[in-house]
């Protein structure tokens, strides 16, 4: 009796601790980490250019100030590896892989914390200058670069 009373205090305090861990990991989420369960009808990418044969894309000047651009995480990779955009443009990351992915600067200047597969994290880039970024969380080699000019 007493093993069974022992028993399920373990469980019922395994329970209460995974989930005061869920609700304070989410809470500690960067506040540009969302779910993502309507990104396509948020975003829809005018004025995006691909040069042909290349993994770049090119935004136009009349609507990426202040725009929009979307790049999945899928397949462990990202689906557009190289941009360009105007300052103001806000990019935003969703995580397709069923594996955890990051978005993190390599100089420190931003990242999203894990992202699990849904989720997304944008950021709006104000400054020019070249940003590259990677994927902390996993073994792949999962890089990007974003250009932002004037």
């Amino acid at each position: 009796m007493n093993n069974n009373k022992l028993t399920l205090f373990l469980v019922v305090a395994a329970v209460l601790v995974v989930g005061i861990y869920l609700i304070f990991s989410r809470s500690n989420q960067p506040t540009e980490l969302m779910e993502s369960a309507s990104i396509e009808e948020e975003v829809l990418n005018p004025g995006i250019s691909k040069t042909p044969g290349t993994s770049s894309i090119a935004v136009s000047s009349k609507e990426a100030p202040y725009g929009t651009i979307l790049i999945e995480i899928k397949g462990y990779a990202y689906s557009a590896p190289e941009i360009t955009v105007k300052t103001g443009t806000r990019v935003v990351w969703v995580n397709r892989d069923p594996a955890i992915h990051t978005v993190t600067s390599t100089t420190g200047l931003f990242d999203s914390g894990a992202l699990l597969q849904g989720q997304r994290y944008e950021k709006i880039f104000d400054l020019t200058g070249i940003y590259d970024y990677k994927s902390l969380s996993d073994g792949n080699d999962i890089k990007g670069r974003i250009r932002v000019t004037n």
